[in-house]
């Protein structure tokens, strides 16, 4: 069995804090450009992303042709 990795308790929750810290300036900044931005704008780049993020329309199963060999 193999041992597992130590970990740096105190390293992981710096990182985790930065992490945290780094979050919120990204949302004080974001916020700040939103106010600063016209609707439109920041509306077109909002329909991009959730474009972006649909999920893909697939055919259902029973419409789609499969070719098949035929047996000889």
């Amino acid at each position: 069995m193999k041992d597992l990795p130590k970990v740096n308790l105190k390293e992981l929750k710096k990182q985790k804090d930065l992490n945290f810290k780094q979050r919120l300036e990204f949302i004080d900044k974001y916020s700040e450009w939103l106010d600063k931005t016209s609707n439109k704008k920041w509306s077109k780049q909002q329909k991009a992303m959730i474009d972006i993020n649909k999920p893909l329309k697939l055919s259902s199963p029973s419409k789609i042709k499969y070719k098949t060999k035929k047996k000889k």
